[in-house]
């Protein structure tokens, strides 16, 4: 009887050391940071070649929106972005779709030489989505509107400034 519970502690020592074994192999194989729970970042020195985690963070706004799927935050961090933020899918009611501020960082986005296509657009904007967040954003210098949404439903914005925009609605 002794010695088959040596045996049964052997053979579990064994199960256990295979395990952590392959654990450890799995986790060494995935990328750095790999972004977790859909939780993205977008960092003025990032690059659209990385992972978009908070370590390897995406450079553009149109890679993060054409990652963004239901439920997904991204993050952008605080600095000045001359690009334009085109959301281009939709959240669910139960996993809205986020574009925020990093906590405790303002992100700018200045229009300052950027053309917008049409004088409906916006330097965020947003058409025929829904369930979609934009909060925490300096947008200023914007040739039309700073943010335009059309044709959309459950859009939450908040904590926005939009300065020197010529157009407001």
């Amino acid at each position: 009887r002794g010695y088959e519970m040596l045996i049964n502690k052997k053979i579990s020592s064994v199960l256990g050391f295979f395990f952590a074994a392959c654990l450890s192999v799995i986790l060494m194989s995935c990328p750095d940071n790999y972004p977790v729970n859909k939780i993205y970042y977008v960092a003025p020195d990032g690059n659209d070649s990385y992972s978009g985690s908070q370590k390897r963070p995406w450079a553009t706004f149109e890679k993060a929106a054409a990652s963004a799927v239901p439920g997904a935050t991204i993050y952008v961090r605080g600095g000045t972005y001359t690009q334009r933020l085109i959301i281009t899918s939709s959240g669910t009611k139960e996993e809205p779709i986020t574009f925020a501020a990093c906590p405790g960082e303002v992100p700018i986005i200045d229009g300052t030489g950027i053309e917008i296509p049409n004088i409906w657009g916006g330097l965020i904007e947003s058409g025929d989505n829904s369930h979609i967040i934009i909060s925490g954003f300096t947008i200023q210098n914007s040739g039309s509107f700073g943010i335009h949404v059309y044709r959309g439903n459950s859009i939450t914005i908040d904590h926005n400034t939009i300065s020197n925009s010529i157009r407001f609605g």
